[in-house]
């Protein structure tokens, strides 16, 4: 058997130990360079892209509702009916203002007076379209308006005879007064929006 070659093999393995050892020294200690320590540092792993939320595949018909009253028992509304969705709606819609009444203790089902005063029909809307309803009613037995609750009190007192309400309410729907389907609207819960008001009458209610 040759020695020589087996202590050359041994030797060439102890290098090979040796240049590994020294390379993961490098990695892990700073370097000395003419002087100046060098940090190696790691090279930071590729971040992944975070998905974004896409909207939904859909029309969304949204309304809201200001108003404005008077001293005279006149209330002046504006009301907007925009497509907030990314589908064209295609259907015919309607905008109505609906008002209903209410002598308390008696609730608006128990008085049973509902009123349709203004509507407004259109074909459709593109995303993004605003559309603005404007309607104006004057309460016929009204005296003064009656604030919800007095700044002096943490409630309102007990109902006088006299004391009344009116509830106005915007809503769009389709002319057929179908439901939307989900692709026509994505949030069923703002298509429709209300205002009240409380008020004094003129003479105690007589509705039986």
């Amino acid at each position: 058997m040759d020695t020589r070659v087996d202590l050359g093999k041994r030797y060439a393995a102890v290098l090979a130990l040796l240049l590994a050892i020294a390379c993961s020294g490098l990695a892990a200690e700073p370097l000395q360079r003419g002087g100046i320590t060098e940090k190696i540092e790691p090279v930071p792993r590729a971040q992944m892209p975070v998905p974004m939320a896409q909207p939904p595949v859909c029309a969304n018909p949204s309304v809201t509702l200001a108003y404005t009253t008077m001293e005279n028992g006149t209330v002046k509304l504006t009301g907007t009916v925009a497509n907030r969705g990314t589908l064209a709606l295609t259907v015919p819609v309607e905008v109505q203002y609906v008002m209903n009444v209410s002598y308390p203790p008696k609730t608006y089902s128990q008085v049973g007076i509902s009123e349709e005063l203004c509507t407004q029909s259109f074909q459709g809307l593109t995303p993004g379209q605003i559309v603005t309803v404007d309607c104006s009613y004057r309460i016929p037995d009204f005296a003064a308006w009656l604030p919800d609750r007095p700044p002096h009190l943490p409630t309102r007192p007990p109902a006088q005879p006299t004391d009344a309400k009116r509830l106005f309410t915007l809503r769009a729907v389709r002319t057929d007064m179908a439901p939307f389907t989900p692709a026509q609207d994505c949030n069923p819960g703002d298509t429709q929006t209300s205002v009240e008001f409380s008020y004094r009458t003129v003479a105690p209610a007589t509705v039986n």
